[in-house]
């Protein structure tokens, strides 16, 4: 699929976005895991794509924190699904896409902010 035809599909538009992230990674009935770090490379309403330093399996569910620099000093959580996971050719690090199931405190109007100053929406 090429790029063009990757964004005429997506159902949320992405920004690139700069930022750092902590994540656990959930494997019921065993306890989170201890944290990981990672950046944001973009983020839209209905996910984001990151660079963490542990290889994540697709449809693993994690808890996140992110702090983008768009939002200095703001800090957003999140559940995801991952949905897909490679080594990256820059780095000793993994490439990671996940899917947002939940975002923001339990504040419906959390994930409209985040967007507004990521996306411009």
């Amino acid at each position: 699929m090429s790029g063009e035809q990757e964004t005429q599909s997506r159902k949320w538009p992405r920004a690139e976005a700069s930022g750092k992230l902590r994540y656990w990674i959930v494997q019921p009935p065993e306890p989170l895991s201890d944290p990981f770090n990672g950046s944001v490379m973009n983020v839209s309403r209905g996910g984001m794509a990151f660079l963490g330093t542990e290889a994540t399996p697709v449809d693993s569910v994690i808890l996140a924190e992110l702090s983008v620099a768009s939002l200095p000093g703001r800090t957003v959580a999140c559940m995801a699904r991952v949905v897909w996971c490679e080594d990256s050719p820059a780095s000793s690090q993994y490439n990671i896409g996940a899917e947002f199931w939940w975002i923001g405190w339990a504040d419906p109007a959390a994930l409209d902010v985040f967007a507004a100053h990521t996306v411009g929406s």
